[in-house]
């Protein structure tokens, strides 16, 4: 397991715990719109420079979420991120 997988996969256990403690029914009508979002993208300047991100958030909440998916989208929005600090 690299460090990619092991980090999704702690994320995902993470964010397992925090819906069976927010019960369900949390996320309203809040979706984040891809559309809105592709609207403007910004080059990587250098994708072979190794990134930690400091840190990442998973959360649902009454008007906006970010969980496991959106994580993993992050990740492999082609930046070289080798570690993250899960919060």
């Amino acid at each position: 397991m690299d460090r990619r997988e092991f980090l999704t996969a702690f994320a995902v256990v993470g964010a397992g715990s925090l819906l069976r403690a927010q019960g369900p029914g949390l996320l309203g009508s809040a979706t984040v719109r891809a559309d809105w979002l592709a609207r403007h993208t910004e080059p990587i300047l250098d994708p072979a420079l190794p990134i930690i991100d400091p840190h990442h958030h998973l959360w649902i909440r009454p008007v906006s979420r970010d969980m496991p998916d959106d994580l993993l989208s992050d990740l492999n929005s082609g930046h070289n991120i080798v570690a993250i600090v899960y919060v």
